[in-house]
């Protein structure tokens, strides 16, 4: 999208923060990556741009908390219930 938009003639572009990286590689465009709509809203109001860095840390945070159902199922009950569950 982001090399379609620079043949277009445009030369800033909003990308999601995640996909900031792989859009910045487009020749002649500028690309901003952000997390939230309120971010893009800002910058279309201010033209004020700051890199989502805490977004970073909170979504990783809560990744790496984030337990499966099985491993739930496991420490609530042990595994020798395991296979009665599953």
């Amino acid at each position: 999208m982001a090399a379609v938009a620079a043949e277009a003639g445009h030369q800033t572009g909003i990308v999601p923060f995640e996909n900031q990286k792989e859009a910045s590689l487009v020749p002649h465009m500028k690309s901003l990556g952000m997390s939230h709509l309120n971010q893009v809203v800002e910058y279309l109001r201010k033209g004020e741009y700051q890199k989502p860095q805490a977004d970073i840390k909170n979504r990783r945070n809560r990744n790496e908390n984030k337990t499966s159902h099985a491993g739930r199922f496991f420490r609530d009950h042990g595994t020798k219930n395991a296979k009665a569950g599953m």
